[in-house]
């Protein structure tokens, strides 16, 4: 790699061939040494990553990992497809009350914690201003970063352990469907900040914006999955490349039109599993052949995002709120089962699926550095470092909570 990199510069395009192929064969192995270590083998993409990231030996420059970016959109999209295809409509709507009542829960306990966390030790935290009505935009910007779950760490989990389920289907219904709820979460929190600071409000212009990026995403995502309902029906060849195709297109509409590719995945795979349903099988089956590589290069890239410098300076407080966050989810999850009165296995299992913060967590931290830049890049950097810490100990808490739920090897 390193002598590669040195002399190799004439070749086209170079350093995004060898270094996805590179992460692809890196992230295997030490996905399969992870699995020995009864560890799940994301948990080896995301150590791979770390390691060949700029934060320890810097074989991936920052350069070559934003070159990268194109191969880690496709995944995303490849992912939110997969997810999508997973949820099936007679067990959604079988588990629609405790799916919803755990998201309720989530969502008042995460915002209410947050909040007053970081209200309380205000005087005492690194990115804190002293300024009341900032720190109040502070504690409510982070707070709506905390609900962000990971539906990419448990649509890999369920698949890797080929998990189902109550306590898998619950996980994955709640993540997915909270992924749509924090981007309204957030997209407020931002709206309310910029208003209590003096900046721009609430405006037609906003609320367009966040009716175009939710309902807009669904909309393509319908008219993506009846392109490939009929692709699937009447063709149905090389399956694997056409997904990769149909992926780069969600990428790049999402990208040109400020739509969110994960909606449109998601939507685009549901519709393809419940209402084109002889379709459903195909897809599942092109997606499995593709998921090895897309898994190892999304999670590698994930761990050389996470910023270790930042573990000396905000490392105790970054544990603050990853402890609050994890205490919170464990009342939130018991608070939901005992409400919606389900399955006992999915009120002690269930909520281990949502330590895990990745993809559009960053892309929450990254906004707040951009939005707010006197104090953002502060709390950007505290985001990351907590994303770090949830992203290495959230994979194997759900291994854990799949094996002793007993639902590992139930899908077929």
């Amino acid at each position: 790699m390193i002598a590669a990199q040195r002399w190799g510069q004439h070749v086209p395009h170079g350093d995004l061939l060898l270094g996805a192929g590179a992460l692809v064969i890196f992230s295997y192995l030490a996905g399969k040494v992870g699995r020995l270590a009864k560890l799940p083998m994301i948990s080896g993409y995301l150590i791979v990553g770390i390691i060949l990231g700029p934060s320890l030996t810097g074989v991936f420059q920052s350069v070559t990992i934003e070159k990268l970016r194109i191969v880690n959109d496709l995944a995303i999209s490849l992912i939110a497809l997969t997810a999508g295809a997973e949820i099936q409509m007679s067990w959604l709507k079988a588990r629609a009350a405790t799916i919803s009542k755990m998201i309720i829960s989530i969502n008042a306990i995460l915002l209410v914690a947050s909040v007053a966390g970081v209200m309380l030790l205000r005087q005492w935290l690194p990115f804190t201003t002293g300024d009341l009505q900032t720190d109040l935009v502070i504690a409510l910007v982070l707070a709506a970063f905390a609900v962000a779950l990971s539906p990419a760490v448990v649509v890999a989990m369920i698949g890797e352990l080929r998990a189902t389920g109550p306590v898998s289907q619950t996980s994955l219904g709640v993540s997915v469907l909270q992924d749509v709820m924090v981007v309204v979460i957030f997209t407020l929190a931002v709206v309310f900040g910029k208003t209590l600071l003096g900046g721009e409000g609430i405006s037609p212009e906003i609320a367009l914006d966040l009716a175009r990026e939710t309902f807009g995403s669904m909309g393509v995502g319908i008219v993506i999955g009846v392109v490939m309902a009929f692709y699937l029906h009447f063709i149905g060849k090389e399956i694997p490349l056409v997904l990769v195709i149909v992926c780069y297109i969600i990428a790049q509409i999402g990208s040109l039109l400020h739509m969110e590719p994960l909606l449109m995945g998601m939507t685009a795979g549901f519709f393809l599993r419940n209402i084109w349903r002889g379709s459903a099988d195909t897809l599942v089956h092109g997606l499995e052949r593709l998921n090895l590589p897309v898994y190892c290069i999304f999670f590698a890239l994930a761990g050389m995002t996470l910023r270790l410098d930042a573990l000396q300076e905000l490392g105790i407080w970054a544990m603050g709120l990853v402890i609050v966050r994890f205490v919170a989810l464990y009342a939130a999850g018991a608070l939901g089962a005992k409400w919606s009165q389900c399955e006992p296995a999915v009120g002690r299992y269930a909520w281990l699926a949502f330590v895990s913060q990745a993809g559009i967590a960053l892309a929450m931290a990254s906004t707040i550095a951009r939005t707010f830049p006197s104090w953002g890049p502060k709390v950007e950097l505290f985001a990351v470092t907590v994303i770090a810490i949830n992203q290495l100990i959230g994979p194997p808490l759900f291994r854990l909570a799949i094996v002793r739920s007993g639902e590992e090897g139930k899908s077929h």
